[in-house]
């Protein structure tokens, strides 16, 4: 399955655009109006679409893979592109599969008088997608995709919208601990697909949560349930409960009752008012009790639900003492009818039983380098996708994964994401990756490159190659970073003794002694500081450069004569310096 075509008539700074993704075809549309005001007519017979072969590298990256990368600056176009790509806003899409190019269009009505030659019209794709989606400050990829669901009925997800609220841009880092413990769960000893292998675990019960969250949070509490018929007792919902049950202090049962009583507070604080009810009835009991707190959890919250429906499971894993503080085979546990391991997975019991897991050597996932974690979340993520989908053709949106990573894990990046999907035989894939890193993009030929200005396609390799480049190359043609690949402070610093020196030859061309004297009284509190500037130059061509400019400033304001001796005693103390460090 492959991505071969796009067009786009109109949308954000896209207009009139077609995007070629196959390094196999050349495809180019000829659009022909009834009018200029193509939102609203229809083209005319005129429309062509041409497609032609071209000569490819068969199975370049694997038998089942192909990968496209978008390029190009900020505000290019790229997120723009990859949203048309998912058929929200595009006019048609070209695909091929098994041979045979097909035609999708979410508005036939727009197509109905171009001439396509050799290619199938379909109704409905035959392919499976999903996102990972880095920006998640930004998640209007999100929403595009899940609105896809309804037009072509394939399966769209995106991890970032499980674990980030639309709204407010807060991360969920429980939801995400959630996923990632689940996955980890799910394919431990699956050493053959990953670099890291969790094939132990230890749990730890933990219920300083509930103790903490009583002692900094439940003084709101305070005053709120009034207990008039009990004058004597607290007011505080925290210490009654224990005083009124105190059977249960050091119970397993209640202590996860009285967690699950907190979480419902927090997110429904009228749960309170239904509770002060209950707490009037001098016969409480602690069946009651459990009642009540397990009619009171919100219906939106799944996992809160989950922890109530499998209440009694929870607590037999607590009660299980001989489970905690050792190192637990997770083959072992998985085989074993005692523990539930599904359940562990759930967001909302992570305050009360920690997870801790181990490689066969007993390394940490933890221990592993930011990077190395990173990556091997992010493939287990994209794996889970995969073997959740029932489609044989898979188109995965990588949104810059390379973002936050070292270049080391960056220039690693698309290797791992290969090895990990020439695995799974039964499938094909194709990868778009919207990136910033010129590691991904030397890892790929330039036919499998898309670069963007301005919303348009741009060939800035037509007679260069981006695989195996240069990465100064491919940051300064692929990233169309024209004013250069030095950092903006260094270059305004470099800069400024050179505009000095502009300014003085002007000066001395115009025989102005009167402003050359002023520069010459600038150039005292500027002298230092331009020479140690020049010293500390790494780049050994622009050093020399500088220097030259510099030598030129000392002759003119303060003659051959002074510039020499300046020049004779920076020898001497460079030399005094390297004697120095012998």
């Amino acid at each position: 399955m492959e991505l071969v075509y796009l067009w786009v008539e109109k949308y954000k700074n896209i207009e009139k655009q077609g995007f070629n993704f196959s390094p196999r075809f050349e495809c180019e549309f000829f659009p022909e109006y009834e009018k200029d005001n193509y939102d609203q007519n229809a083209l005319t017979e005129k429309s062509i679409f041409k497609i032609k072969p071209k000569k490819d590298i068969e199975n370049f990256f694997s038998t089942n893979i192909n990968i496209t990368a978008i390029v190009g600056e900020n505000g290019s176009g790229k997120s723009s592109v990859m949203g048309n790509i998912a058929m929200q806003n595009a006019n048609f899409i070209i695909y091929e599969n098994s041979d045979t190019l097909f035609l999708y269009t979410p508005d036939s009505e727009y197509v109905k008088n171009v001439i396509f030659n050799q290619i199938e019209k379909v109704s409905e794709i035959n392919f499976d997608f999903f996102a990972l989606d880095y920006d998640i400050l930004m998640p209007n990829l999100t929403d595009e995709y899940i609105e896809l669901d309804i037009i072509s009925g394939t399966t769209s997800i995106n991890i970032i919208n499980s674990i980030v609220s639309i709204d407010n841009r807060n991360i969920d880092l429980y939801a995400y601990k959630s996923i990632v413990n689940r996955l980890l769960i799910q394919y431990s000893n699956s050493s053959t697909i990953f670099n890291y292998n969790p094939s132990v675990i230890t749990l730890q019960k933990n219920y300083e949560y509930i103790h903490n969250k009583l002692k900094y949070d439940i003084s709101e509490l305070e005053g709120k349930i009034l207990l008039s018929e009990f004058s004597n007792e607290p007011t505080n919902a925290y210490l009654y409960l224990y005083q009124l049950f105190n059977d249960f202090l050091n119970d397993d049962e209640f202590m996860l009752l009285l967690y699950l009583f907190l979480q419902i507070y927090s997110n429904n604080p009228l749960v309170l008012d239904l509770l002060d009810e209950l707490f009037d009835d001098p016969e409480l009991t602690f069946v009651d009790l459990k009642e009540q707190i397990f009619d009171s959890i919100p219906n939106h919250i799944n996992d809160l639900k989950i922890l109530r429906d499998n209440f009694d499971e929870y607590v037999a894993i607590l009660k299980k003492e001989n489970f905690f503080h050792i190192q637990l085979s997770l083959s072992d546990l998985k085989k074993s009818s005692e523990i539930n391991l599904n359940l562990l997975s759930n967001s909302y019991i992570f305050n009360i039983i920690e997870i801790d897991f181990y490689s066969q050597n007993y390394i940490k996932i933890h221990e592993l380098s930011q990077g190395e974690r990173y990556i091997y979340i992010n493939m287990l993520m994209i794996y889970d996708k995969i073997m959740n989908t029932e489609k044989d053709n898979i188109l995965i949106f990588l949104d810059e994964p390379d973002l936050t990573l070292h270049p080391q894990w960056q220039k690693n990046y698309i290797n791992e994401l290969i090895n990990l999907l020439s695995q799974i035989k039964n499938k094909k894939f194709q990868i778009v990756v919207s990136t910033h890193s010129p590691f991904l993009i030397s890892d790929l030929p330039k036919e499998n490159v898309v670069f963007l200005k301005n919303g348009k396609q741009v060939y800035p390799f037509e007679n260069k190659q981006t695989f195996g480049a240069n990465i100064h190359t491919l940051l300064s043609d692929g990233f169309f970073m024209s004013d250069g690949l030095m950092g903006e402070f260094a270059k305004n610093k470099i800069n400024e003794i050179i505009s000095f020196h502009k300014e003085i030859i002007e000066l001395q061309e115009k025989e102005d002694s009167q402003e050359l004297e002023a520069y010459k009284c600038v150039y005292e509190d500027k002298q230092k500081d331009f020479w140690h500037i020049q010293s500390i130059i790494g780049e050994e061509y622009l050093k020399q450069v500088v220097k030259n400019h510099l030598v030129e400033i000392d002759k003119i304001l303060l003659g051959e004569d002074k510039a020499k001796e300046a020049e004779i005693q920076r020898l001497e103390d460079q030399i005094n310096a390297l004697k120095g460090n012998q």
